[in-house]
């Protein structure tokens, strides 16, 4: 079925707004796949008649880090329990991702681990070392992973991430088979892919690594300008926060064009700065 509006649609519209100096930032937009499933997500036509198609998606840390993160937020709750402050120490605690999977007993491992820490977390070594948190009635142990670090100014609750592998390279060719057919399948004068990254963990050097050692496998790729943007800090929709977007070229950022809050707050090519 076709798409609705997304807030990430408005990523689109900021990088039109400054791209390729300016020139499709009055350009006229259909947002294809709101009309049709399975085509692109925005062709641009500017007054001249050139066009230009994009295609935007999220790089994971690894295929199905979303849906492990929304489940993952269920332990955040625990970090406000006052009796888990622990003055002098800055205290990071990390559970495994994946550890509420489907048919888990989500709640029940939640709370086992909120039960560990009262009882534990004020004898925890410092520096780091790993833990088996029981869960009982037939459910495997949690690995909790902690981190200790001494500091006398500090009075605050514990710091609860996750951890576990990562695979780029996985996330990236899902997201080359994903959209890259749909993307060169469209009649246009230019192409664009673009990866966003939203989280710091992320390296956004190491996700334009990936797409480089893909192209032998996704010769279509020639067809493609590949840009990348960062909205670790930003909104959904771009509006408030940082957005950075950049072009690689053999491993070297060759071009941005940054946002701040919704307004312009910069752009360079080849490493000199740009003006309006």
């Amino acid at each position: 079925m076709p798409t609705k509006p997304r807030p990430a649609d408005n990523l689109l519209n900021l990088f039109l707004s400054a791209y390729d100096d300016f020139t499709w930032a009055t350009a006229s937009l259909t947002w294809l796949d709101q009309e049709q499933d399975g085509t692109v997500e925005l062709l641009a036509k500017r007054a001249d008649g050139m066009t230009l198609a994009i295609e935007h998606t999220l790089i994971e840390s690894f295929i199905g880090e979303r849906e492990d993160f929304e489940r993952f937020k269920a332990f955040l709750a625990i970090q406000d329990d006052p009796s888990l402050v622990t003055p002098g120490k800055i205290v990071y605690i990390n559970v495994p991702r994946g550890v509420l999977a489907k048919r888990q007993p989500w709640q029940q491992i939640v709370s086992g681990v909120h039960q560990w820490l009262r009882a534990n977390i004020h004898a925890l070594p410092n520096g780091e070392s790993t833990h088996a948190c029981v869960i009982g009635s037939g459910v495997p142990d949690v690995s909790l992973q902690a981190r200790i670090i001494p500091e006398p100014k500090f009075s605050d609750h514990p710091i609860i991430r996750r951890y576990g592998a990562v695979n780029v390279g996985e996330t990236v060719e899902k997201a080359l088979r994903a959209k890259l057919p749909k993307l060169v399948a469209t009649t246009a004068d230019k192409r664009i892919l673009l990866l966003e990254r939203n989280q710091w963990s992320l390296s956004e050097r190491g996700i334009h690594a990936e797409m480089e050692r893909s192209r032998s496998a996704f010769p279509s790729l020639a067809q493609v300008e590949v840009w990348s943007v960062e909205t670790v800090t930003a909104s959904a929709d771009g509006t408030r926060g940082y957005v950075d977007f950049k072009r690689y070229q053999n491993g070297d950022m060759v071009e941005n064009i940054a946002f701040n809050d919704g307004a312009l707050f910069s752009r360079s090519r080849d490493d000199m700065p740009l003006t309006r």
